[in-house]
C-alpha cells in the first residue's frame, strides 16, 4: 500500500481537529390510544417519574425520550413498607421510530392489567403534510381509493399515500372498500379537503362483530405543530 500525502494527511488531521461532531438529534415521542386512554402513567428521565398521558384518538404533547431504550412504563403502587413501587405496564422500542415517533396504544387480550405500544415514525419527512396515513388494524384486507385510485391495504398494515386531486380541486374522494366485498359496496366514503401543510391518520380498528364494518377514524394535524419550540415535557433542570 502507497504512503498518503503529506497534504492528504495534514487536510485529514485539519478537518478530524477542527470539525466538531455533530450532536445527536433529541428523540421527542407522543402519545395515541387506540380504544384505551389509561390514566396514572410514568417513565423515568433523568432520575425522575414524569407523568405521561395517553388520550383515545388523538395525539399527546411531546415528551422528551430518555437515553434507556426500551422506554419502560409503569404505575406507582405503595409496597407493604410504604415505599414506592414501579409496576411495569408496557414498553417501546424506540430505535426505529425516527426523531419524533408516535406511541400507539391499545389493549392486551392476554393480560387485562397490561398495554400494547406500536411505535410508528410519526417525523414529517416519513409522513408529510397533504398525505394520508392508512392504519389498518382491522382483520380485513382493505382498498382504500383517492380520486379513483386504489391502494391496497391489508390487515395489520400501515401505508402512506399522497393523492393528487383533479386540476383545481381542493377536495379528493376517498372510498374504503374491504378487498374481499367489493360488490357490497364502499365501508366508508367521503369527500376529503387537501389543506396544506395539513396530514391525516385514518385508523381502521374492527367492527363491535364480524358481521360489523370496520370502524373508521380520522386524525387530522397540520405539520407547523411539529417545530421545536411544540410543548415539550421535561421535569425541572
Amino acid at each position: 500500500m502507497k504512503p498518503l500525502p503529506v497534504i492528504a494527511v495534514l487536510v485529514a488531521f485539519f478537518c478530524a481537529d477542527v470539525l466538531p461532531a455533530q450532536a445527536p438529534v433529541p428523540v421527542r415521542f407522543r402519545t395515541l390510544g387506540l380504544d384505551v386512554a389509561p390514566a396514572g402513567l410514568y417513565y423515568a428521565l433523568k432520575e425522575s417519574d414524569v407523568t405521561v398521558g395517553v388520550v383515545s384518538d388523538a395525539r399527546s404533547e411531546f415528551y422528551a425520550a430518555p437515553q434507556a431504550n426500551p422506554v419502560v412504563f409503569y404505575r406507582m403502587s405503595q409496597g407493604p413498607d410504604g415505599t414506592p413501587v414501579k409496576i411495569p405496564v408496557a414498553q417501546a422500542d424506540l430505535s426505529g421510530g425516527g426523531p419524533m415517533p408516535l406511541l400507539v396504544f391499545s389493549a392486551d387480550p392476554t393480560a387485562a392489567d397490561k398495554l400494547r405500544i406500536e411505535v410508528l415514525k410519526d417525523d414529517p419527512t416519513t409522513f408529510p403534510g397533504e398525505s394520508f396515513r392508512i392504519l389498518n388494524r382491522s382483520l380485513a384486507e382493505l382498498s382504500a381509493v383517492f380520486a379513483k385510485q386504489p391502494t391496497s391495504v391489508p390487515a395489520a398494515s400501515d401505508r402512506i399515500i399522497q393523492p393528487r386531486p383533479a386540476e383545481g380541486m381542493t377536495t379528493v374522494f376517498f372510498q374504503l372498500l374491504s378487498a374481499a366485498r367489493r360488490d357490497r359496496g364502499p365501508i366508508y366514503s367521503n369527500n376529503w379537503a387537501m389543506v396544506p401543510g395539513v396530514r391525516t391518520l385514518v385508523v381502521v380498528t374492527p367492527g363491535a362483530s364480524p358481521q360489523t364494518p370496520p370502524n373508521v377514524r380520522r386524525i387530522s394535524e397540520s405539520v407547523d405543530q411539529l417545530l421545536p419550540s411544540t410543548n415539550l415535557s421535561a421535569p425541572p433542570q
